[in-house]
This record gives structure tokens, sequence and C-alpha cells, in this order.
């Protein structure tokens, strides 16, 4: 508590002398960026690049300044032509390079950095409202374009006012702005119901052809489908003492291999970034997915079939293409008890099937790859639920609301007489 005193004051002083930049942008990332390979190129899967990546195609009556922090050195020739091109728009880019991965007097010294350009910004976005954000003067906004929609228990008993310091947060629903209100401490009248950039991936298809190509080598033929197993992370497997393994659906399936081959699909799996991979046992005919700067892992949901999920947020965004989810919810009466849900009894809230054991999850499967659908009105239902807004439209709002809220204005919008 100290040290963020301390660490606050000093960041507000040094903020105070730093002469700021009218209209700028300071986009945040962590470290998580680099582990997923993630940034301003390869942007699909990320909310913060994912805006600013649109942000810097726009060309505005005034000059803008955006200032992008990135993790890996090796990426940093891919931006040239980035800076370029943003000059023809009237935009000033700039990249800062992060501290977080940073050891010794280097992470200091890029600590500084960081936090010289970000004092100088009027606008501060972040992907969480959890980052270390000191400092901030009352004509400065911080905007959490965030990273989930709500469906497991996030409330943190005594710290559920961990977020109220922020000036907005995006959300996709009046549901998930509620929830996020109560569990973390933000007003509700700061929640924009504009929807995540990271969505408007799922429109697009541009990076088909690299994910295609990438499936082809791994198994050895052109998938006919293709499904994804996307689990969240489970707290209570990192509390248990004993490290054991186990199988990636929480039970052996012994015909998934022949399955798969048969019907020529590809299954990929995208395990939850904190999960210790060395512990699952993947079975046999399913792939890992491939982390690399060729395409995002929602690159590959916009190509995605059918996916397999849990207690994940990703559910709640697949809804957006209205395909087949199924949900493999082997450990719930664990889960609940360990860490809760935000909605019971869950099963209403899963807009596929729920299944628990290797013959459900074979049933459902055989059901996907001859056409049945039982649950396409249900996932109709629940998209107006948790999408105000079902279009791949999310960046455009976010701009328009900067643009409606602090004085810009693209260059091509007409003006108007009043």
């Amino acid at each position: 508590m100290i040290k963020r005193f301390l660490l606050g004051f000093l960041s507000g002083f040094l903020n105070l002398l730093t002469p700021k930049v009218k209209y700028s942008f300071f986009i945040s990332t962590g470290v998580s960026s680099k582990n997923n390979c993630e940034d301003i190129i390869n942007n699909g899967g990320n909310n913060s690049l994912c805006f600013a990546y649109n942000l810097i195609q726009k060309r505005f009556d005034k000059k803008v300044s955006v200032f992008i922090v990135y993790m890996d050195d090796s990426r940093a020739s891919q931006y040239i032509d980035l800076i370029q091109n943003a000059k023809k728009n009237n935009i000033s880019l700039k990249f800062i390079r992060g501290h977080a991965d940073k050891r010794g007097i280097s992470r200091f010294f890029c600590f500084l950095r960081e936090y010289h350009f970000m004092h100088k910004c009027m606008w501060w976005i972040v992907g969480t409202g959890d980052a270390r954000l000191f400092g901030k003067l009352p004509c400065q906004k911080i905007i959490n374009l965030n990273y989930f929609i709500s469906c497991k228990n996030d409330l943190i008993i005594g710290k559920n006012d961990r977020w109220k310091y922020l000036d907005a947060v995006v959300t996709t629903s009046l549901l998930g702005s509620t929830v996020i209100s109560s569990q973390t401490g933000v007003k509700l009248d700061r929640c924009l119901e504009l929807g995540f950039p990271r969505n408007d991936t799922l429109f697009c298809k541009e990076k088909q052809a690299n994910i295609i190509n990438w499936i082809e080598k791994e198994i050895g033929y052109r998938p006919s489908k293709i499904i994804v197993y996307a689990p969240t992370y489970r707290d209570y497997e990192k509390k248990s003492k004993i490290d054991s393994n186990r199988f990636l659906f929480g039970y052996d399936i012994p015909e998934l291999e022949s399955f798969l081959l048969e019907n020529q699909i590809c299954l990929i799996s995208k395990l939850h970034n904190l999960t210790k991979k060395e512990t699952i046992i993947l079975p046999k005919g399913v792939i890992p997915f491939k982390i690399c700067y060729e395409f995002t892992f929602y690159d590959l949901l916009a190509i995605t079939d059918c996916l397999i999920t849990d207690y994940s947020s990703v559910g709640y965004d697949f809804l957006l293409v209205n395909r087949p989810i199924i949900y493999n919810l082997y450990d719930l009466e664990k889960y609940i008890e360990d860490r809760g849900l935000s909605y019971e009894p869950y099963d209403e809230f899963c807009p596929g099937a729920v299944v628990n054991n290797s013959f459900e999850m074979m049933e459902e499967l055989t059901n996907f790859v001859q056409g049945i659908d039982h649950y396409k009105e249900k996932r109709i239902r629940l998209s107006r639920i948790f999408h105000k807004n079902m279009d791949k439209l999310s960046s455009e709002r976010i701009i328009s609301y900067f643009c409606y809220n602090y004085g810009l204005k693209k260059a091509d919008d007409k003006k108007t007489d009043k």
C-alpha cells in the first residue's frame, strides 16, 4: 500500500511537469501480447491493438498522436511502413518499448520512458482494469477496452472497487455492464456498450489461407471442418499440490482420432495461457494451436465451424457468428465450489449442448457432422442478451466515441450546420 502510494505520488508529480499533447492516445500492452505473438500488425485477438490499428487507418481534421507499447524487439523493424502511412493520415505514430519483461537497469529505463510518454497523452487505452497506472491527472482519461464477457465469479472480497479509478470500461451489453460494475466497482454509467474490437475479427477471413496451410502441414490433409477446443483456466489446479496429468477434456475419448480422420476434421486445442501444458494429455488427432505472428486465435475462430468451451467468455464472443458450440462441463460442481459463476443455473446461459463425459461428447460431435443443430434459436436468443451490437463495427464505435466526446473529427465526415 505504501509503495503504491509513493509511486502514485511520484508519478503524479512528474505527470504534472510533463507537457501534454492535446489529441493523443497511449496504447498500453502487457507481457501477454508478447507471449501470444500479438502486436499492432498481428492484432486480431487483442482489443487494444485492434482498436489502435483501426485508429491509425483514419484521417482526422486535427493532428493526432498515437503512442503504442510493444514488447518484442524483433518486431520493431516491421513498424516502419505503418509509421509512414500514419503520417499521410495526419497521425504521428510512435512505438515505445515496454518494460514488463525487462530486468535490472534496462527495466528501469524502459519504465521511465514508458511512463514519460504515457504522461504526455490525454487518453490512456488499456486492456485490463488492473494495470499499474499511477498519477493520472483530472484532464486525462483511462479507457479500459476490457478482455472478457463475465461468466465466472470475478468478485474479489474487499477489492470489489479495484476498477473505480477508470473513466470508462467497454462492454458488450447491459448485462455485461451490470455484472462488471458489481464485481469491480466501476460505476454503471461509465460502462460503454460499444463491443469488443477483437470481435470484429470474427467477421474477417483474410488470414484463412495462412491458417489452412498450417493445418495441412500438421494433419496431412485439407480439413472439411475445423473444431476448436478453448477451455478456461482452472484455479483449483494451481492450488492443488499434486501436479498430476489429466486428459485434455477431463476424460479419455478413445474413438476421437478415428472419428476425426474418417470425417476429415481438424480439432485444434487452445489452452489458457496460465494452464500448465505439460500436465495435459493431448488425445491423438488433436493439434495444439500455433502461437505465431502469422495469425491470432481470433483469426482462427473466424473460420472455425464448431467451438468447444466451458467457463470461458470466448463462447459468448463466438455467438456473434452463430455457429455450433459445445460446452464441456465435466467439473461443473468443483468449478462452482472453487471459483463460482456469474449465472445460475449455468446451463441456461450456455448457448449449446452441455456434455460431461466421452459418450455425450461423441454424440454431440456426431450431431455436428450430420448437420443436426438443436441450439440455433437459443444462440440467437442469448446473443441478443450478451451483445447490444452484432456486427463488425466495434472499433468504429469506439473511435466515434472519442470523436463525439473529445472534439475529434474524421476528415471525411460531412459538416452539418445547426
